[in-house]
Order: structure tokens, then sequence, then C-alpha cells
């Protein structure tokens, strides 16, 4: 399965000292995954995967706020707008949807917040990586 571009692992590689660029993409890509998570929401096909999603799109905005005001605000981030490169694009599947953002923040966490300074982003990006999989294990078994 394809977790995310080849070219964007490329890019973080190069970004490895934590530019802007990178938290302002991050930002992006998990404010554009709410829509994405509410459209899976009510287009879900099943009633089921309908019923599945729904915690995962009302609780996601609750846990991404946090992180994007956190990364915004931090002095040492300099961080002056956000671009809109996302780095996970939309698939109506929300099981390969939602794996291939949680190895994006994974990555993320791993290459760009592993200092023992940043210990609170990984925090608040485990909290959204474990809203991501109590959603799989409601969906894996699921038709949506």
């Amino acid at each position: 399965m394809k977790t995310f571009s080849t070219s964007y692992i490329k890019y973080l590689t190069k970004q490895f000292s934590a530019t802007s660029d990178v938290y302002g993409d991050l930002i992006a890509t998990l404010i554009t995954a709410e829509g994405h998570f509410h459209l899976m929401h009510l287009f879900s096909k099943r009633f089921a995967g309908h019923i599945a999603l729904n915690d995962l799109y009302t609780e996601f905005p609750g846990l991404v706020d946090p992180l994007a005001e956190k990364l915004r605000l931090d002095p040492e981030l300099d961080i002056f707008n956000v671009h809109l490169q996302n780095a996970i694009k939309y698939n109506d599947n929300p099981i390969e949807y939602i794996e291939e953002l949680k190895n994006y923040l994974e990555s993320i966490k791993d290459m760009v917040f592993s200092e023992g300074s940043k210990s609170s982003y990984v925090s608040l990006i485990d909290d959204i990586i474990n809203l991501m999989d109590s959603a799989l294990f409601k969906l894996i078994d699921l038709p949506v």
C-alpha cells in the first residue's frame, strides 16, 4: 500500500531541520483531512460505516486545533503561513486514507519531533493517531 509520495519523503528528509514548510504542510494536511473525514462519513454506502466514521469526523478537529495552534504560536518555529501542500491525497476508501495519514504522522513525528524538547508535540500527534486507530478498529471489518 502506498503511504505518501516519494517526492514528499525526499522533501522531508531535506527538511530534517524542520523548516516552517514542513509545519505548514502538516497543518494543511490535517485540516484538509477534517473535511475528507466528514465527506467519508456523509457518503458512506453502509450505515455501519457511517456510524464508525462519526466519532472520527466529530472529534478530529478538536485534536488537530491544539496541535495547529501550538505549532503556529511556537516562537522557535517561525511559521508565517500555511501552505496548501497536502501530503495525503483524498482517497474515498476510508481505511486506506486513515492508514496513509497515520503513516504520514508517524514519519513526521519520527523525523521532526524526535528531540526531547518537542515531546508535547509528540503527545498531541499521538492523540490524533489514537483516534484514527479507534476508527480503523470500527471500520476494519465493516463494509463502508
